[in-house]
């Protein structure tokens, strides 16, 4: 009777309301109840400089940074400017965009927080900052000293 109607977004009791405003003029008191047997879900992939990376099943919508933040956020180490998500569009290959979240969490920009889709896959880089590769640089080199040292000590002595 009252033909095709929008639920995209409604809650039940909404979607109740909306079904007995519609029916009134076909059912004298109409009784309305609907109930959800399940949330449709989809799965997103979260790896590199999260917390916890791995499959995440989503069943409301969600944004990028939602989404990290269900993988525990990001790792000291992430490059926040250069968050790839790839995803299949219409059957044609995977589409990688670059996110800038550093936008996000210091400027507000949201429309850098792009909503998340089935089947995306989201990489968060580590960043390498001149500083962080000048210090591993030298963790390594001190690492080697040493343990050169306590070699040749080894062979003079034993």
């Amino acid at each position: 009777f009252i033909g095709r109607i929008k639920v995209v977004g409604l809650t039940s009791s909404q979607l109740e309301s909306k079904l007995t405003r519609q029916m009134k003029p076909f059912v004298k008191n109409p009784d309305v109840t609907v109930s959800i047997a399940s949330k449709p879900s989809y799965k997103v992939q979260i790896y590199g400089s999260v917390r916890k990376p791995g499959l995440y099943v989503f069943t409301d919508k969600a944004t990028l940074m939602e989404a990290i933040n269900m993988a525990g956020g990001f790792t000291d180490d992430a490059k926040l400017a250069a968050v790839r998500v790839t995803r299949f569009v219409h059957h044609s290959p995977y589409v990688t965009e670059t996110d800038n979240c550093k936008k996000i969490l210091y400027d507000g920009e949201r429309q850098y927080d792009v909503p998340v889709l089935e089947n995306d896959i989201i990489f968060v880089p580590k960043s390498k900052s001149f500083f962080k590769v000048l210090l591993s640089f030298f963790e390594r080199a001190f690492d080697f000293i040493i343990f050169r040292r306590i070699d040749s000590s080894s062979l003079v002595n034993g």
